[in-house]
């Protein structure tokens, strides 16, 4: 999967359970036992998601967010709260602050991977870009002018879905040799 997720837990056999749980489903781990180590790690590592404990030595969960939060470069970091700290204030407070989501322990290993994997959609959908064109008129090379920017892009390691919504009068079928 090539995801580098950070884990920070003070708890050694939570932190063992999450590791073991993120690698197994083919996540590198990085780890940071306490606050200040999470929030040095966040920014040198550059992982991909951060799970975040909120009650840790030094700086707490709460404070790391937020500090995360008003860097540019982790601004946009997709952040899920594991805490035991199970009341509607804390949640609260945790979702105030910026994170993404916010689980209670014990959680099960399987909805954290669950909560990881829909964060980790959600951070690669906002990062899509869409390019659109729209031919007015036929005989004046938008099929062609799409069929080059699409494969410009595709060469350049993009994704590219290419949609014609008059399939009768275009011909980017033609342009791809698909007929």
């Amino acid at each position: 999967m090539d995801k580098k997720i950070l884990v920070t837990e003070d708890d050694p056999a939570s932190l063992r359970l999450m590791v073991y749980t993120l690698q197994h489903e083919g996540y590198e781990v990085v780890t940071a036992a306490n606050g200040l180590d999470g929030l040095r790690k966040a920014l040198k590592e550059k992982p991909d998601l951060i799970i975040l404990d909120v009650m840790l030595p030094g700086i707490d969960g709460f404070e790391i967010c937020h500090r995360l939060r008003n860097e540019p470069q982790t601004a946009q970091l997709p952040i899920l709260m594991l805490s035991a700290k199970a009341q509607e204030i804390d949640k609260a407070t945790g979702l105030k602050v910026g994170a993404d989501y916010y689980l209670t322990k014990p959680a099960n290993p399987s909805e954290i991977v669950s909560r990881v994997e829909t964060l980790l959609a959600r951070k690669a959908a906002a990062r899509s870009k869409m390019v659109s064109f729209l031919g007015t008129k036929g005989g004046v090379g938008a099929t062609t002018m799409v069929v080059n920017v699409a494969i410009a892009l595709s060469q350049k390691g993009k994704q590219v879905i290419v949609v014609d919504f008059c399939p009768s009068d275009g011909n980017i079928v033609e342009h791809l040799g698909l007929m």
